[in-house]
């Protein structure tokens, strides 16, 4: 549809497109939509919109303060943690994730090793390109003396998620940018082991 024709009718700004067509009902969750020329409800998650704009002029912004650009791993603290369903429909999912950390003594703080554990999982999120992380999993245990009859046993917290995004690279862009070239300079390497607690930069 010619760009000139959306002065008439509703345009839905995502962050891959823009669809004009007409918005019968929003609510917390969703937005729901006819094209033009139908009648059958379309209906589009509010995760993935960045405003819309109404025939009328008016302007409604999608401002979710949960969703931060995540443009490289040096952006992991942007990374979002849920455990809530509604929170994530609509978004892409990447792959799944998986954290553990361990104390070094039976004295280790605790919070500290499970705040070591949820920086482990938002980075592996970053690295994917991910700036939500759903929870749905997550067990930690204390730190437990020995005995003569007992070993003893450091605190220790694992975590399992999914790794989600609101917005993914679009593969036709991702060609055009490439154009014909078939070798191209690493200028910076990136890595973290399953045993580290933070991530390296090598250029």
């Amino acid at each position: 549809m010619p760009l000139l024709s959306y002065a008439q009718i509703d345009t839905i700004h995502t962050f891959k497109e823009v669809i004009a067509c007409t918005i019968s009902e929003i609510n917390e969750q969703n937005v729901k939509f006819t094209y033009p020329n139908e009648s059958l409800t379309n209906s589009i998650s509010i995760n993935r919109l960045k405003k819309i704009v109404f025939a009328s002029g008016r302007i409604q912004e999608f401002n979710n303060t949960s969703l931060r650009e995540v443009n490289s791993v040096e952006d992991w603290e942007n990374v979002t943690i849920t455990q809530l369903e509604p929170e994530i429909v609509g978004l892409y999912k990447l792959c799944d994730t998986y954290s553990k950390a361990r104390g070094t003594t039976t004295i280790s703080n605790v919070a500290a090793v499970k705040e070591r554990a949820y920086k482990k999982l938002k980075i592996e999120a970053a690295l994917m390109g991910a700036n939500v992380l759903n929870i749905y999993d997550a067990h930690t245990t204390d730190n437990k003396f020995g005995s003569e009859f007992e070993s003893s046993q450091t605190t220790s917290t694992i975590l399992s998620g999914i790794a989600y995004s609101n917005d993914i690279p679009n593969i036709d862009d991702f060609k055009n940018r490439l154009g014909n070239k078939k070798k191209f300079q690493v200028k910076k390497k990136v890595s973290m082991s399953k045993r580290s607690s933070d991530y390296s930069i090598y250029n």
